[in-house]
């Protein structure tokens, strides 16, 4: 299967200091893929290596073939769209003027949004549960519902990868699940690319799962090969149970 993204030894430092030490990768349509590991292992690193916030080196990673740092940023945003770990917006757009944002990379330069847009908006704005919220200023939204915001801005940019920096961060458990779900549901012609943190939800979502430690790759695979004792133990640096139950894998911590 031809890879959508690959990652070529990707190294990356913050200074001096060395965060991500040599990752190659493959990324393939019609997976939900999550990258797991303690706070300050590279994940986030990674993630915004792959969207350009941070600049890789050449030759380090491609999209569709193409070198990232070749492309304009117009053209990464037709294939890519991103939910940050941290949303600030500070003026006050009406929620459907900011999820229709995510149209702009479609239009030409003095292009008015059509009916097109407009239906695909209101799909997304459903599919995230916020079509409700339409008329309302953002500036008003809790955390949790402007995550669902730029979650819908991200569906409505209609691009082939999707990725989602600790997506479920403002979530309480019931939206975790939901907003999960949303993007679980739509990859089977996507690339999904999830950093999380909650490893029975990662287990539930995740088709592959990419373990990381001291920016290296400790293991990749499906939950039943990644997600064990001894991995979590040597990764997290905590004993767990775990338990399987209709091929779903649930982790407990010893305590």
């Amino acid at each position: 299967m031809k890879s959508l993204i690959h990652i070529d030894n990707i190294k990356f430092s913050y200074d001096e200091k060395e965060i991500l030490k040599g990752i190659t990768l493959n990324f393939n349509k019609g997976k939900f893929y999550s990258i797991i590991g303690p706070n300050g292992c590279g994940k986030t690193t990674l993630i915004k290596n792959i969207s350009s916030l941070l600049s890789p080196n050449k030759n380090t990673v491609f999209i569709d073939n193409k070198d990232l740092i070749s492309m304009k940023s117009k053209e990464i945003a037709k294939i890519l769209a991103s939910v940050p770990q941290n949303i600030h917006i500070n003026y006050e757009f009406k929620v459907y003027d900011v999820v229709m944002m995510g149209r702009v990379p479609h239009k030409g330069r003095f292009e008015g949004y059509n009916n097109e847009d407009r239906d695909i908006v209101k799909k997304s704005m459903e599919k995230a549960d916020i079509w409700k919220f339409r008329d309302k200023l953002v500036t008003e939204l809790s955390g949790g519902e402007l995550q669902r915001v730029i979650a819908a801005r991200a569906l409505a940019q209609d691009t082939d990868i999707i990725l989602l920096d600790e997506p479920t961060s403002h979530l309480d458990l019931q939206y975790q699940i939901e907003f999960l779900k949303i993007f679980k549901d739509i990859c089977n012609d996507k690339v999904i690319i999830a950093v999380l943190h909650d490893l029975n939800l990662v287990s539930l979502f995740s088709d592959e799962i990419i373990m990381l430690k001291d920016g290296e790759i400790i293991d990749i695979g499906e939950a039943d090969k990644v997600m064990t004792r001894e991995n979590i133990k040597k990764v997290y640096n905590i004993d767990v149970e775990i338990y399987n139950d209709n091929n779903k894998r649930y982790i407990l911590p010893i305590i």
